[in-house]
């Protein structure tokens, strides 16, 4: 029988859930545990790009499908529609960048109105407000081979000959927690005084 985890319902909980992750996190690192924080990092990097997500107004409360919200679909479905089927997949962590990768892209062409009305004006307004958002898709990039280098690592634990693992694991290790803190401070800039899902009711 699959197990089934009850949701985090409240920031309170979140607070404690990331309290309680960085503490293992934290002592993995010291002693050597190195593939729990590899999955403690992965888990992280993937609530951030998830939490972009929902304060961008892209995705559901559930944070499980695209927004369905009339006012927002027929932007996103524009702007994301190089992606294909892919911008639907949204529980894998390298469509996740994908869609905020093409979202950051779109507002460096996009200048939005002094007093924004429309849904993609208050994305691009909110986006420019944050700090350091001209830079992110560079890294979103190093996240995005680091969840590569992550997988080929273990998937090959048993098949494969893999030369000086522990060093690589430390350099995984190291890398993920750099990355894992710009990204949390890119979202938690995104977060400061946005508005989006109230301004545009999405459920």
């Amino acid at each position: 029988m699959t197990q089934v985890f009850p949701h985090i319902t409240n920031n309170q909980e979140k607070f404690k859930a990331y309290k309680s992750q960085m503490e293992r996190l934290n002592l993995a690192r010291e002693q050597g545990f190195h593939f729990e924080g590899l999955f403690i990092l992965y888990a992280m990097m993937e609530d951030r790009l998830s939490s972009f997500l929902y304060y961008a107004g892209v995705i559901n409360s559930k944070r499980d499908k695209l927004t369905k919200n009339k006012k927002v679909k027929p932007y996103i479905e524009e702007a994301l529609a190089p992606l294909g089927d892919r911008k639907y997949r949204i529980r894998s962590i390298s469509n996740k960048i994908l869609i905020i990768q093409h979202l950051i892209s779109d507002s460096q062409t996009y200048t939005p109105n002094k007093s924004p009305t429309s849904y993609q004006d208050h994305l691009c307004s909110q986006i420019h407000k944050t700090k350091n958002w001209d830079i992110m898709n560079e890294s979103l990039n190093a996240i995005q081979n680091w969840s590569k280098s992550r997988n080929e690592l273990v998937h090959a634990l048993l098949s494969r000959n893999v030369a000086n693992q522990e060093e690589k694991l430390i350099l995984l290790i190291e890398d993920g927690y750099r990355f894992c803190r710009q990204l949390d401070n890119f979202v938690r800039s995104f977060k400061k005084e946005n508005t989006i899902r109230k301004q545009f009711n999405i459920q």
